[in-house]
Formats: structure tokens, sequence, C-alpha cells
């Protein structure tokens, strides 16, 4: 996220794929400092998606693979039960 050519492109792939799948959303970005290490923006990402209205928020970490079509509305689906 930090090199604005690379962040260019994977937004662009991001959109396209939602796109293809008639998702909504957006994309955003909280890049590293560069001073003071790594950190987790995940009370960023949380305010950002309260502030849109996102009616829930999940969490997944960059080891998730899906291997089931259809997990939104089953978990949803759960939510409301």
């Amino acid at each position: 996220w930090n090199n604005p050519i690379n962040k260019k492109k994977l937004k662009t792939f991001v959109k396209s794929k939602m796109s293809a799948m008639s998702m909504g959303g957006r994309v955003v970005s909280f890049p590293q400092p560069s001073v003071g290490g790594k950190r987790i923006p995940m009370n960023e990402i949380i305010t950002v998606a309260y502030k849109d209205g996102a009616d829930y928020i999940v969490r997944i970490n960059d080891d998730t693979e899906f291997v089931s079509k259809g997990w939104t509305s089953v978990g949803v689906g759960t939510l409301l039960a």
C-alpha cells in the first residue's frame, strides 16, 4: 500500500472482482507508518464500516480460504435466527 503504483493496481483488481460478482463495496487502505513498526488497523477499519452503514462486519485473516459459495448468506441467516 505504500507504493502508489501497486496500490492503484490492487484497487483496480479488487473493484473488477466485486463488479463481476455484483458486490457493492469500496477499497480503503490504512498504510503502515514509515516509523514505529507495524500495526493492525482494526479500529480504523471498523469505524469506516460503521460510518458507511454496514449491517455486519466480518474479520477475515489473510490465510482464510473460502470453499463454499453462499457463506455470507448462511452467516447472516445464523445471526438473524
